[in-house]
Order: C-alpha cells, then sequence, then structure tokens
C-alpha cells in the first residue's frame, strides 16, 4: 500500500530516532511503499531549531521524504502545497502526527474525495505538556483544536494517543468518543535493539567508563535542564548511598543553568558521558543494569523497557503503560531519601525485573509491531 505520515506539527530531522522516524521506516520495513510529508525545520547538532535546506530526498531506510514550507509562524502557520503533496503521493493511507495544524482541513479534504482511503491521527498532548494555562485549555485546546478534531471525527479510522494519559486528552479536551481512540505507544528501534544485543558492546561501554561486571550500572540522561532538575538528586542518591558497587552514568545535555552544581556532583560513582546520539544511547542502555528516569516522561522510557531493561520512574498518572507487572519501581517523590530508598530495593530485585521486561517489554514495545497496528493491521 501507498502510505502517508504527514509531520508538519513539528521540526522532522532525518536520521533521529523519533516516532515520526521509526513510524515510517518499519511501515515500510513490513511491505509498504512510504512517503513522508515534513515540514522544512529541522533540529541541528546542538539542539537549535533552523531551517533544513533538503526539499526531497530518500533516507537511509528507503523512505521518501518531501518538505513543504509554511507561511506565518507558530501555532497557526500554513502550508500551501500540501494538498498537492498529498496528491502526488496517491495514498492508500495517511498518518497524520499530531493533528493540531489549520492544515489538517486539507487532509480531511482530500479523505473526503477519496472514500476508500483510510485516515489515522495522533496525538502527543496531555495535562503536563499542553493546556496548562487557562487561554491554552479553554481557548487553543477547548475550541480551536476540539473544533478541528471534531471535523476530522466521521473521516477518521483511529485517534492515537502515545500514552495512556494522552488518550484520556483525546477524550477529556478534544471530546473524541472512547470506541474512536486507541493506545498506539512511543517504542524502541527493534534494529537497534537487536545489534546493541551483542555482549561486546556492553563490555565495551563498560570498560569505557572503568565498570567491570562486578559492578551493578545505573542510567539515566536527556535534556537536563527545567524540567528535569531530580537528575541533580539522584546523582546525590547514588553518592549517599557509599557503596562501591553501585555506578551511574548520566548522559544528555546540561542545562548552563545547573551547570556548576550537575558538576560538582560526579564522582567515583556517578559519571558523565556527555551528549549522546540516538543510537549511541542504545549502546549506554546496553550496558546498563538499571534505567533511572526521576523526572518527567521522555521517550527514553520506551526505548529502555523496549530494549529490556529494568527501570525506576517518576510516578506519573497517565504513564502506566510502562509497567508491565514487576518490570519497574517508580519514586513517588523527588527526595534524595526517597531515591535511595527506591533504588536499593531495585538493585536488589534487578534480576527478577530483568526476567519480566525481557519477556514483555521488547515485543510489546516494539516499533515492528506498533507498525502493523498503526495502519489497522
Amino acid at each position: 500500500m501507498n502510505i502517508v505520515n504527514i509531520c508538519v506539527n513539528s521540526p522532522y530531522t532525518d536520521g533521529f530516532l523519533y516516532q515520526e522516524n521509526l513510524l515510517p521506516k518499519y511501515q515500510k520495513q513490513i511491505g509498504n511503499n512510504v512517503t513522508v510529508i515534513a515540514c522544512d525545520y529541522e533540529y541541528s547538532e546542538s539542539g537549535e531549531i533552523r531551517k533544513s535546506r533538503q526539499r526531497e530526498f530518500t533516507d537511509n531506510n528507503g523512505v521518501k521524504v518531501r518538505r513543504i514550507s509554511a507561511s506565518g509562524k507558530g501555532r497557526f502557520k500554513r502550508f500551501k502545497s500540501l494538498y498537492t503533496e498529498i496528491e502526488k503521493a496517491n495514498p492508500d493511507i495517511i498518518f497524520c502526527h499530531m493533528f493540531q495544524f489549520l492544515d489538517l482541513r486539507k487532509v480531511i479534504k482530500y479523505k473526503k474525495l477519496h472514500p476508500d482511503i483510510k485516515l489515522y491521527i495522533d496525538s502527543h498532548a496531555d495535562f503536563y505538556n499542553s493546556a496548562r494555562g487557562l487561554l491554552s485549555r479553554k481557548i487553543l485546546h477547548g475550541i480551536i483544536w476540539k473544533n478541528l478534531a471534531k471535523k476530522a471525527l466521521p473521516y477518521t479510522e483511529k485517534f492515537y494517543g502515545v500514552t495512556p494519559g494522552r488518550v484520556d486528552f483525546l477524550i477529556r479536551v478534544y471530546g473524541v468518543p472512547d470506541e474512536k481512540t486507541e493506545l498506539l505507544p512511543l517504542c524502541a528501534d527493534d534494529d537497534l535493539v537487536q545489534k546493541m544485543s551483542d555482549s561486546n558492546i556492553r563490555e565495551s561501554v563498560r570498560k569505557e567508563f572503568g565498570i567491570s561486571e562486578g559492578h551493578t550500572l545505573l542510567v539515566t540522561g536527556g535534556k537536563i535542564d527545567r524540567n528535569k532538575p531530580q537528575t541533580l538528586n539522584l546523582m546525590r542518591a547514588v553518592n549517599k548511598l557509599n557503596d562501591k558497587s553501585i555506578k551511574l552514568i548520566v548522559f544528555g545535555s546540561v542545562d548552563k543553568k545547573f551547570g556548576s552544581e550537575f558538576f560538582s556532583l560526579l564522582s567515583d560513582s556517578v559519571l558523565y558521558a556527555g551528549w549522546k546520539t540516538g543510537e549511541e544511547i542504545y549502546s549506554i542502555f546496553s550496558a546498563a543494569d538499571l534505567a533511572v528516569f526521576p523526572g518527567l516522561h521522555s521517550v527514553l522510557w520506551e526505548q529502555a523497557v523496549g530494549m529490556g531493561k529494568p527501570c525506576v520512574f517518576k510516578r506519573i498518572p497517565g504513564f502506566e503503560h510502562i509497567d508491565l507487572g514487576g518490570n519497574c519501581m517508580f519514586f513517588d517523590d523527588d527526595s534524595t531519601d526517597e531515591y535511595i530508598k527506591v533504588i536499593s530495593r531495585a538493585v536488589k530485585n534487578i534480576n527478577k525485573m530483568s526476567a519480566v521486561t525481557n519477556k514483555r517489554g521488547i515485543p510489546i514495545l516494539s516499533y515492528k509491531n506498533i507498525a502493523k497496528k498503526s495502519i489497522g493491521e
């Protein structure tokens, strides 16, 4: 089938391991002809948003990518050539990544004129990242995007939320009927999971940081900024454990606001790996015995579980999908004492947790399996 992924609501960066990269990759791997229609913005190597010089290309997964320009700025930008590009791709299925853009009406128009095609829509909005102010909740989401969702409703097979909380947001804020919604979780890259299962990679990474098999290695990472100051408490907790057999590797970029304090907490037990590419993150996970995420949700949660790693997460309502029944534990508050207590308990139960997450996490959070679900198979 011809499948078109529309990714105009946020920067699209070739080579990243985000959902908008991996879902098309595995839709193609299972035998479809896949095109991505993306906006003309991407992330630079330093994380800044910039205009892309690429207009039309085939990525290294064999997926055709066509970039289109926007007029206007912010949430209400318009994409003049969107309808034309959809026509060129001649889709049997359209998968729209995040529907909160005004030209979704052009997608709806195409569906009306081609009633045999199927339209699927996903959403990444929840009560933690959206609708936090009164104006945003009542006007932007409660009127503008809600009305857009209602227009799309008769023509859409499914509205997918990528976490249970985002499914709930679709229902409670946008008024999408429960029977039209479903969970389509973020996942791990199957190819990288297989590649990084090589014991030589685990050994190499641990050797790089001076960590033997006798050590218990914890890893954490992501953007260490105002949304994740809990990383500093985690570093304090590992230092306070005063257990030389437990090591923590932290990876990711560090906000200047936290730089001085962050680097002061590095020690023989707490090591910093710097910023890492997507593939390098998988290699660090391969070396880990336990992944620990004390801050807000990121795709790293699903990647770690999808690699079969036992985890400790911050307990957040609406993110229960990563609890597979024994694969993880939770922090109930952000105190150092809580971190010490839970980490100590998790370290003692690593083998039991590993057995669960290897059995359930790898198949459940597999993009190859999710790619089939994304198109109704």
